[in-house]
């Protein structure tokens, strides 16, 4: 699995930032 990096422009920032988000949330769930 590739590594998620963030980078500008800002716009796409705050959906990467909701995707990760997201990705930790089930990363979680799959956990426990």
């Amino acid at each position: 699995m590739s590594q998620i990096s963030c980078q500008p422009p800002l716009s796409f920032q705050k959906q990467c930032n909701k995707d990760k988000s997201t990705l930790i949330f089930l990363l979680k769930q799959t956990d426990g």
